[in-house]
């Protein structure tokens, strides 16, 4: 059993995912759930309505670097950012750390792509049936 949303805030996510890795991780293969500078976010709980809600992390700053000397590790160490949503409709209401043309790009990507999938879907030929099929 799988995470429950809605396509669009799926397509949405996806495209974040994508759209980050290409512009920061261009060796990265596959989606990744990073950040631009080096953090990293989680889904949380299922909603109701939905909608992908969670918590975006980021790495310690140099002030928090100070403050935890006596740590080990500081680097790998992070800090919770913020909080996360993606509507059910595909509106990228709050994502701490992502800039706003890239919510802005992921929005409009997201709504592409259902659009390609759902609403004007390409026919495509079904060796096994010997037709076309949506």
């Amino acid at each position: 059993m799988g995470y429950s949303c809605t396509a669009k805030a799926a397509l949405v996510r996806d495209a974040i995912q994508v759209l980050v890795d290409d512009a920061f991780y261009p060796s990265k293969k596959g989606p990744s759930n990073r950040t631009i500078d080096g953090g990293f976010w989680e889904t949380g709980r299922e909603r109701a309505d939905g909608a992908i809600t969670g918590t975006v992390w980021r790495k310690l700053n140099a002030a928090e670097k100070i403050k935890y000397a006596s740590l080990d590790n500081l680097d790998a160490r992070v800090t919770r950012r913020g909080s996360f949503k993606i509507d059910p409709e595909g509106k990228i209401v709050r994502f701490p750390g992502l800039p706003r043309d890239l919510k802005a790009a992921a929005e409009a990507r997201g709504a592409k792509r259902y659009d390609e999938l759902y609403v004007n879907p390409k026919p495509v030929f079904n060796e096994k049936l010997g037709a076309y099929t949506v």
